[in-house]
């Protein structure tokens, strides 16, 4: 996918055949050219994915976030509840270096009953923050338990965390 936009806050990535992945601070918040697109999500401002800083990366203890969405083929107006929590430190092989990470785990539940029959109410995101500048290096998001997995890795990010990693060495 290539960075189409930036608009309002959002980055809009396209692919290559024609679909977009319309994210802020990480988190997919709408699609377009899938089977089922995300079509809405209220409270977004409230989302812990874009209030997480260092400090609360480090001492990480429980955050909830409870929201609607929309999906396009008529599924609207259900209520979401995530919970946040620490996975650990983890390292990540990327672009043959080893990035120190500390994961973030979000338990997703639907606390309403679907329109149509689900093989399950309930499923996990990942987000790796690195930990020096607390950015997000890679995610493993599922929009909803129809949905498939979406990685994403932030090539560019690790590159340039890399680069001042290789300058702050250097200059020592």
């Amino acid at each position: 996918m290539a960075l189409a936009y930036i608009e309002a806050g959002q980055h809009k990535w396209i692919s290559g055949d024609q679909a977009m992945l319309i994210l802020e601070q990480g988190r997919i918040v709408r699609t377009l050219g899938l089977a089922t697109n995300l079509d809405y999500l209220s409270d977004k401002s409230s989302d812990p994915l874009k209030c997480f800083s260092m400090h609360i990366l480090q001492t990480m203890s429980q955050h909830t976030w409870t929201r609607k969405a929309d999906w396009s083929n008529d599924e609207y107006g259900y209520q979401i509840v995530s919970n946040f929590s620490s996975g650990g430190e983890q390292t990540l092989n990327i672009l043959s270096a080893n990035i120190h990470t500390r994961l973030i785990v979000e338990d997703i539940n639907y606390l309403a009953q679907a329109n149509f029959i689900r093989p399950k109410s309930s499923w996990k995101n990942y987000f790796w923050f690195e930990i020096t500048s607390g950015q997000l290096v890679q995610s493993i998001q599922l929009l909803s338990p129809f949905d498939e997995q979406l990685e994403l890795v932030y090539l560019s990010r690790i590159a340039r965390i890399l680069a001042a990693d290789k300058n702050t060495q250097v200059n020592l």
